[in-house]
């Protein structure tokens, strides 16, 4: 497979872990459409995909003193309004998760040279993203556990 059309697979595939990702944040709606992939297939992927990677467990891990302990903790005794706050920054603030979803979608738009950049270069940062967005997807998930939602 020529690296072009790897980059063309990779990039289908991405949309759809991405979109169940934003599915599970509780978003409503996501363009998945570019990928020729329906919201309902990747929703039903969804279910699959976080069962497999504990994702709909992070507040338990968290409690436990796992992986976000520490955040749990500081958002703990926060108001819901301040949580609330930190949803919607997470999920579209300049760092939040849909300028990560973009960033992975549309590469060249964030970085200029994206073309020349070394198959492995590319990859590092798209792994990076795509860390960003499931690091963000797990606290929303951690803050909306304390919001009882």
């Amino acid at each position: 497979m020529n690296a072009t059309r790897m980059f063309v697979t990779m990039k289908k595939w991405l949309y759809i872990v991405l979109s169940m990702c934003l599915l599970m944040a509780g978003a409503e709606t996501f363009a998945v459409e570019k990928s020729g992939v329906s919201v309902g297939d990747a929703a039903k992927t969804s279910a699959s995909l976080a069962a497999a990677k504990g994702v709909g467990n992070a507040y338990k891990i968290a409690q436990a003193g796992g992986k976000h302990a520490g955040f749990l903790k500081n958002y703990a005794s926060r108001s819901p309004a301040e949580i609330s706050k930190a949803i919607k920054s997470m999920q579209s603030g300049k760092q939040g998760i849909n300028v990560h979803l973009d960033k992975i979608a549309n590469p060249t738009k964030y970085v200029p040279n994206w073309n020349t950049l070394r198959s492995g270069h590319q990859q590092s940062l798209i792994n990076g993203w795509q860390n960003t967005v499931t690091k963000h997807t797990e606290q929303i998930q951690i803050l909306r556990t304390l919001l009882g939602n």
